[in-house]
């Protein structure tokens, strides 16, 4: 399974990584995907946008924050998955400290 990130994602992960209620961003993704395991248990996480590809899905998910443990203390986490060729692309992620819904 590979992982990119988008120009988007970099960015918004390199400013939210200054922060010091979002210091542990970067471990915090990588400990959400490293729980689902899989590409298929990623792709079946919570919320898809759109319709459903055959083969590519766009998710929306929460990321749980390891320094404010609360709700509105995690991450909104857009990605794609494209299954096939076992592949996810991080598009965006923002604090929902920062940004309500």
């Amino acid at each position: 399974m590979k992982f990119y990130l988008s120009q988007r994602a970099d960015k918004e992960i390199e400013d939210l990584a200054k922060r010091p209620h979002t210091k542990n961003i970067r471990l915090d993704i990588c400990s959400f995907f490293i729980e689902l395991n899989t590409i298929e248990n990623i792709r079946n996480v919570d919320e898809t946008l759109g319709v459903r590809g055959k083969n590519t899905t766009i998710k929306k998910t929460r990321v749980t924050n390891s320094v404010i443990k609360e709700k509105k203390g995690g991450y909104r986490l857009y990605y794609i998955v494209s299954e096939l060729k076992e592949v996810v692309i991080i598009s965006s992620i923002y604090s929902k400290k920062i940004m309500k819904n």
